[in-house]
This record gives C-alpha cells, structure tokens and sequence, in this order.
C-alpha cells in the first residue's frame, strides 16, 4: 500500500506540475527530479510486495497442507459436497426436515450424509 500511493500519488502530483506524457528524457526541473526518485523508492517498495505475495502463492502451493472438504464444519449444502466438485449433482439433494443451514450442531448428528 506504501509503495503503490508513493509512486502513483507522485506521478499525479508530477503531472499537475506539467510534466508532459511518453517523453524519453524530460526537462531537469529540481522538483521533478526530487519526486521521480521519490517514485522508484515506492516502486521497488510495490515490487517487493508483488514478490513476497507470488513467493507466499508459490510456497503455499507447493509446501502448504490440504485442507478437508468442509474445513469450516458447516451444515450448508455447498460445504456438504466433496471438494473439488463433482461436475453436478447426482441426482438432486434433499435435506431432511430438521436441517438447518446455520445449526453447527446438525452436522454433528448427520456424519453420514454424502451427496
């Protein structure tokens, strides 16, 4: 968050100062100068931000531990199927007459309903 506002506050702040747009060189102005340094701090700050999240995406991928089907033990329907997914439901669920889809305690009593 820190790097992104310091380098795209400052490329606004640069353009409300009249620094022109796709220009190769630009002219030496002290302010300028100042806030586009000000603006590789923040970028380099971005991409190390980018990286920790790729490199945290890539460890947790490839090191990180499986979790259940229902992990947050839920009785809703969503979380009752297995995981991943079949491409559909086999024939269409019904829930008995006592479930309710926010009583934890229902799963509880009904372990064995697969879907």
């Amino acid at each position: 968050m820190i790097g992104s506002n310091l380098f795209y506050s400052l490329q606004s702040v640069i353009g409300l100062e009249g620094m022109p747009r796709r220009y190769a060189d630009y002219p030496v102005i002290e302010s300028w100068v100042v806030l586009h340094q000000l603006q590789t701090v923040g970028a380099f700050i971005l991409a190390i931000g980018i990286v920790i999240v790729f490199l945290n995406l890539f460890l947790s991928a490839k090191f990180g531990k499986r979790v259940s089907d229902n992990p947050w033990e839920s009785p809703s329907l969503e979380w009752l199927i297995p995981s991943p997914p079949p491409h559909n439901f086999d024939k269409i669920p019904h829930m008995p007459e006592d479930w309710d889809p926010y009583n934890y305690e229902w799963l509880k009593k009904h372990k064995q309903l697969t879907y």
